[in-house]
């Protein structure tokens, strides 16, 4: 029953390719396509030059090594690990970097309580952020997203759309266009050291795969 109810979740949303041997991984393929898909019918672009601060999610810009504490009108928030080191990965002509990874503890301010309810009943949480540039290098129109999944070391697997930045980093990406955003996830086993990332595949835009899904691996130290 679990495993046609999650058949039938992938088909509502969007749709399903096969991969590897097993129907976990079934599904993990159908979330590399997903992904990229859910925002094409309403294309907006995120400036490149410019980031703006969420307006949910606490800054953390000023939070470099584990401990550092910052509170602000969006809650309290400290630092549990972090992995400066930039990751790069291309998927066909799409070019994707990965830096600033970080874990961090939060309690948001009562007026984001209701917003934080849609993913969690708890006061305070564990989520992990990272901040992702994607560049669309060739003169066609491709569909991507920097994140499809995530896995952490406790067996935890957290798809794309429980991202609480929403930052619309998914979907169409223009010839030549680069976003950059941060995508996060609360995480309900906070003593993790290392996570998996797995992307979308690329696409074009009548849905023609054009490169397959890269994983990242992310160690803290």
């Amino acid at each position: 029953m679990k495993q046609i109810m999650i058949y039938l979740f992938i088909f509502l949303l969007l749709a399903g390719c096969s991969s590897k041997e097993t129907n976990t991984s079934t599904n993990k393929h159908n979330l590399k396509k997903e992904a990229m898909s859910t925002e094409t019918d309403d294309i907006r672009t995120v400036s490149t030059d410019i980031y703006a601060p969420n307006p949910q999610v606490i800054d953390d810009a000023t939070l470099l090594t584990a401990g550092d504490f910052y509170r602000d009108r969006k809650g309290e928030a400290t630092l549990k690990a972090i992995m400066k080191e930039a990751k790069n990965v291309q998927v066909d002509s799409i070019r994707l970097t990965i830096k600033d990874v970080k874990l961090i503890d939060y309690r948001p301010a009562y007026s984001l309580i209701d917003f934080y309810h849609t993913y969690t009943h708890d006061e305070q949480f564990t989520f992990i952020k990272f901040f992702v540039e994607i560049e669309n290098l060739s003169d066609e129109r491709k569909k991507f997203s920097p994140v499809a999944f995530i896995q952490t070391n406790k067996d935890e697997m957290i798809t794309w759309e429980k991202d609480i930045y929403l930052e619309e980093l998914n979907g169409v990406l223009k010839p030549g266009e680069r976003k950059k955003g941060n995508i996060g996830f609360i995480v309900k086993d906070s003593a993790i050291n290392k996570v998996q990332l797995t992307t979308s595949d690329a696409y074009t835009e009548q849905d023609k795969i054009l490169g397959e899904a890269k994983t990242i691996d992310f160690h803290f130290k």
